[in-house]
């Protein structure tokens, strides 16, 4: 309430508050009352955000742009495993794994962000591409990180090794 009355969301108000509660001795027990909830809420985010996303309005336009934004990201994603080699002495498949692992971070924020999105550019095929992106790169991720997890610990050295 405190939040609305200054002009925030009731979803910042509700962070703040759950904030504050996470250094109560209640944590533990309101945690326990709550987690229920959270799948339940998550269900009616997507929900919230689907009812947003007009699928009859994907043309080739949204998917080229869809497209490079993927490729982007992927390329970016897997740089930066790489990056981690001959920091971390890795092996090209823990990089790798390193790189899918970062495949669905941050989609979300761009998903939550696009909630707020203004209504003059809702025709402008923007939450389509946000939808299909994050989409894309959830699968993506999953599938990925499911496979080369099981090619790291193959071909995983020892710590003795590395060191």
């Amino acid at each position: 309430m405190v939040a609305k009355f200054i002009g925030l969301s009731e979803a910042i108000g509700a962070f703040f508050v759950g904030s504050a509660m996470a250094e109560s001795q209640h944590k533990a027990r309101i945690k326990e009352l709550l987690e229920p909830l959270g799948f339940f809420a998550a269900a009616l985010f997507f929900l919230s955000f689907g009812l947003q996303v007009n699928l009859l309005s994907i043309n080739l336009n949204i998917i080229l742009v869809v497209t490079v934004l993927i490729i982007v990201s992927i390329l970016g994603k897997l740089l930066t495993g790489l990056c981690s080699v001959p920091i971390e002495k890795l092996s090209w498949a823990e990089a790798q794994n390193i790189g899918f692992s970062l495949f669905s971070r941050g989609e979300f924020s761009i998903l939550i962000a696009s909630l707020f999105i203004q209504e003059s550019l809702a025709g402008s095929g923007i939450r389509e591409v946000i939808a299909i992106y994050v989409f894309v790169l959830m699968i993506l991720s999953t599938v990925l990180i499911k496979r080369y997890t099981k090619t790291c610990l193959i071909e995983m050295p020892s710590e003795s090794k590395r060191s």
